[in-house]
């Protein structure tokens, strides 16, 4: 079963209504806040390289923040989407949706290393 009407409508359209940018700005919303209220915040699911540059700038910042990725946002790309087989494909569906970009993976270990 390669060819699935599921296929044509499925996790690669979360490409476009998960951007990165939306990720960065979620994270940019909670981090002006910390500071009033003297709570950490912490983030789960860090999925972009634009999110983690907002979360790298508040650590810079003083801020008391921590933020977490996946092992699968870690370690793959969002490629395997758009694999003939369908079954193949739907077997790396997560939420948020890993990314295209085959730099994010390392990006986002890079920052954990610090």
């Amino acid at each position: 079963m390669t060819d699935s009407p599921a296929n044509s409508a499925g996790e690669e359209d979360k490409q476009s209504t998960l951007s990165r940018d939306v990720c960065a700005a979620g994270a940019g919303q909670l981090l002006p806040a910390n500071p009033a209220t003297h709570c950490p915040v912490y983030l789960v699911n860090v999925s972009s390289m634009s999110a983690g540059d907002v979360i790298a700038a508040a650590k810079m910042q003083g801020k008391a923040v921590y933020a977490e990725t996946t092992t699968a946002h870690a370690t793959l790309t969002g490629l395997h989407y758009y694999h003939q087989d369908w079954f193949h494909a739907a077997a790396y569906v997560t939420v948020p949706p890993l990314r295209l970009d085959t730099n994010t993976s390392a990006y986002l270990m890079s920052l954990l290393a610090k």
